[in-house]
Formats: C-alpha cells, structure tokens, sequence
C-alpha cells in the first residue's frame, strides 16, 4: 500500500509518501493547479501503478483537489484536524505548525490507523448537487442572520424606537417599514392615519393594534446626534438593500 498525506492550502499543498515500513518515499510541495495535480500524479504512478492500492489523507472533504483525487480512483480520507493534531503527539513535543510535519501525520495516520476512518465516497452526481446546494444554502442563510443583527444594531444607534415593533426584525412589513419611514424625522411627522394605511397596504393581520403601534412609535426615545442620524441612514439603506438580495437568493436556493 502506498500512504499519502497532503497538508490542504489554498494556492499549495504539501505532499508526503510513505509505504507499509515507515519509509519517507517522496517529499515535495505541488501548486493548486492543474500542472501541480498532474505532478502528483505522476510520483504517485511511480511508486505504486495500481490506484486502488494508493490511500490519501487531507484534513478536507471538499475541493478540487479532493474531486480530482477521487476521480483518480484512490481511496481518500478526510481526518479531523484534532485527529492529526493528536496523532502529532506520538512525533513531537511541540505545538508548532508545520505543513511537511502535518503532510507527514496524515500519511502515517493511516498507515497505522486507518482502520478508525472511512474512505470518502464519489456519490451519484444528483446526490452531489443537493449536498452543495444545501450546504451553500446553508451559508446564505448565515449570510442572511448576520445582516440582520447589523441592522438591529444600526437602528439601536439611531433609531431605537423601531427595534422589536413587530414580530420578527427581518419579517417582511418590518423591512417596509424602514424603507417606509426611514428616519427618526420622517416617523415623528407621520400621522395616525398614514400609519394606519400603511399597515393596511401590508395587509398586517392585526389593525386593531395600530393605535398600540402609533404610541410605541412616538413614545420619548433617546436621540442621536444629528451626524449619527445622517449617517445611520445611509447604512441602515445599505444593509436593507444587502438584506433584500440575500433573501432573494434564499427563495432561489429553496426553489
């Protein structure tokens, strides 16, 4: 068997291969690119013909050079960086990073351990797309989280009244709203019945809390100096618009 473990980065990779006597059999760096994958591949075919005898380990289950491994028909493994970190132990007292030291713990992990791990599958492709979706999906709606909490903390800097109105900061009629009256001016000079109508125009479900709402809205609140109000609502418009894409996107992703 031919063991190989590669320290991931993002424009280069560490590579190291050893066989089952412990032996350092090749020590290079290969570049993120199709000329450093090719590289590889060829020190790989000199040492060990037969793909299904060579065994590879990276600290990731995602990339292209991940895809790239697994297309070649090795057995691939993805290790828990804690894995290696512990394993690290068995060589070396220090905590010092190194990418040829790690490159090297991932190959011998295996030579020696590998029966705690399971090989990475190349599953069908409409398996892969639902999973990347997913997980891309995932992120957007972290996106989508973050922005909000800027929104809520850009509003308790000048606009504290707004801040928990209705049900939910980003709900839909909270997002018209700010857009409707998007400083602390413009809602002070709002009358109970265009306030009124705006929440019909929204179709929010519960007119008889209008005369509720108006109070909060024009009850004495704390003001922001005149800079931070100007300001404010300039980026207050940037995160909505920020917001209102995010979320379009998500609707994308769920369809």
């Amino acid at each position: 068997m031919l063991y190989i473990g590669i320290d991931w980065a993002s424009d280069h990779h560490d590579v190291r291969l050893t066989n089952d006597s412990a032996e350092t059999l090749a020590a290079f760096r290969i570049a993120h690119a199709s000329e450093g994958f090719e590289h590889l591949h060829r020190v790989i075919k000199e040492h060990q013909p037969e793909s299904q005898q060579v065994l590879v380990a990276l600290e990731t289950a995602r990339g292209l050079l991940v895809h790239d491994l697994l297309r070649s028909g090795y057995q691939v493994y993805a290790i828990n960086p804690k894995a290696v970190s512990r394993y690290k132990d068995r060589y070396v007292v220090s905590k010092a990073k190194t990418d040829a030291l790690d490159a090297s713990c991932l190959a011998h992990l295996l030579r020696t351990d590998r029966h705690r791990f399971k090989p990475l599958v190349l599953l069908p492709e409409d398996y892969r797309l639902l999973d990347r979706l997913c997980l891309d999906l995932r992120k957007l709606v972290d996106d989508r989280t973050r922005v909000v909490n800027r929104i809520t903390d850009c509003l308790k800097e000048f606009y504290p009244q707004t801040v928990g109105l209705f049900y939910k900061p980003a709900c839909a009629i909270s997002i018209a709203f700010l857009q409707t009256f998007s400083d602390p001016n413009t809602l002070l000079v709002t009358t109970k019945g265009r306030f009124r109508a705006f929440l019909k125009k929204q179709n929010y479900p519960y007119l008889e809390k209008t005369d509720e709402l108006y109070g909060k809205i024009h009850a004495p609140a704390p003001q922001a100096h005149p800079v931070i109000v100007q300001t404010g609502k300039v980026r207050l418009k940037a995160l909505l618009d920020q917001f209102l894409a995010v979320r379009q996107h998500q609707k994308s992703y769920e369809q």
